[in-house]
């Protein structure tokens, strides 16, 4: 391609362009690319203008170009380093973040509204009823740890998920209100449930191994005295409800000799083995 212009004059145009916010030159003009490759050209370093040709909106040229479609998107970017963006939105297809990532944000405000760090949220809404393929499952969130087979850990901490609230040092004085490490919701206002295992919080063990080192749920205060290891305000029909799985009155019998009127000085209602029974309790020890 022939200069048909200087460098100066070439530069020009370049800013008239950029500031019009015009995709091509008059009809007298060539393109705003042809405009680059001559600007190239007279410089003799065509190799730091790549050419727009054979990218296709939306998608990645390597070495070459970035070019979002009409609504602005892009199919696929790799970013080395440090990402930093005043939102980040991830589509249904998913993204792959490799390596250890850090957001962070400090609140200055004394009365801040709502924040969410980070906020993942899945939305169903099939055509009428829901049934996901045998062994999966949906999440909003998922935390996966692995430690492949025939490796071993000697020290340390593993979390599949890990919540922490740090308050040292400070006053905590929220009246009815919650703080938690990790807080667990459910709303089923109109819902209807007819079986299933439905929780607000659901541990559930997966091909464990026997062992007396294992624990469904494992509690320690650290420090304390604290107030209990376990407190309820609950609207419920037992305190308990107890199951064994695939063994037979190792943790818990329905029956036994022990004293038949257990009201003299109050009960726990439990369900043990399909049944009612009554956990006595005295208002005194000697």
């Amino acid at each position: 391609m022939s200069n048909q212009y200087t460098n100066v004059e070439n530069a020009a145009r370049i800013l008239a362009f950029i500031q019009t916010g015009a995709a091509t030159a008059p009809s007298t003009e060539p393109v705003l690319e042809d405009v680059l490759q001559e600007l190239a050209d007279s410089l003799g370093a065509s190799a730091q203008f790549p050419s727009l040709n054979g990218v296709t909106p939306g998608t990645l040229k390597a070495s070459a170009s970035v070019v979002v479609d009409a609504n602005k998107a892009i199919d696929v970017f790799k970013v080395l380093g440090q990402l930093q963006a005043g939102s980040l939105s991830v589509g249904a297809t998913g993204a792959a973040i490799v390596g250890d990532t850090l957001i962070t944000e400090t609140i200055t405000s004394a009365t801040p509204a709502q924040e969410r760090l980070l906020r993942s949220e899945l939305t169903l809404n099939p055509a009428t009823t829901l049934a996901i393929a045998a062994n999966s499952s949906l999440a909003g969130i998922r935390g996966f740890l692995q430690l492949n087979s025939g490796k071993s850990i000697t020290a340390g901490y593993l979390y599949g998920v890990q919540g922490k609230f740090t308050g040292d040092g400070a006053t905590i004085a929220v009246g009815s209100d919650h703080v938690a490490g990790v807080y667990a919701q459910m709303s089923g206002n109109g819902m209807t449930v007819t079986n299933g295992h439905v929780a607000i919080l659901i541990c559930s063990g997966q091909s464990l191994p026997a062992s007396s080192n294992i624990d469904a749920i494992y509690i320690e205060s650290g420090a304390g005295p604290i107030n209990s290891a376990l407190k309820t305000i609950l609207n419920a029909n037992y305190v308990f409800d107890i199951s064994e799985q695939n063994v037979t009155n190792t943790m818990a019998k329905a029956t036994s000799v022990a004293v038949a009127n257990v009201g003299a000085r109050g009960w726990l209602k439990v369900f043990v083995q399909g049944a009612i029974r009554y956990i006595p309790l005295g208002d005194g020890v000697s």
